[in-house]
């Protein structure tokens, strides 16, 4: 996952494994690619998958849950970061914000610092 963080061009990421419908057991289908922003930084594209029943159409998309939790736009690795800068030294969700920016060229938010910080946590 450091390559992706580094580099500046794009990735498609698809599911080799993802080739049977979960609901109807038919084939799946390639059907085009999602635009994500990887650290609000890189677009990736992520493979969209159809199934080829007619009647079924299920659509699916490449699952990116082990680098990224769901509705967020950053790596885990980026939020472990933060939780660990905490115990170097004591210091805000605003200093732990501003010293991840700079490390990886992001533009995190103190709030995104503070949930995942209660998220680890618990």
């Amino acid at each position: 996952m450091e390559d992706i963080l580094t580099d500046s061009y794009k990735f498609i990421y698809y599911n080799d494994e993802l080739l049977i419908c979960p609901k109807c057991r038919a084939l799946l289908s390639l059907n085009g690619c999602q635009k994500f922003h990887l650290n609000k930084k890189l677009i990736i594209g992520k493979q969209k998958y159809i199934c080829s029943n007619k009647k079924c159409q299920l659509t699916l998309n490449t699952d990116l849950n082990q680098y990224i939790d769901k509705y967020c736009n950053y790596t885990k690795e980026i939020k472990e970061k933060a939780m660990k800068y905490s115990f170097i030294q004591y210091s805000s969700y605003q200093s732990k914000a501003e010293y991840i920016n700079l490390h990886y060229g992001t533009k995190i938010s103190r709030q995104t610092i503070y949930n995942a910080n209660n998220s680890l946590i618990d």
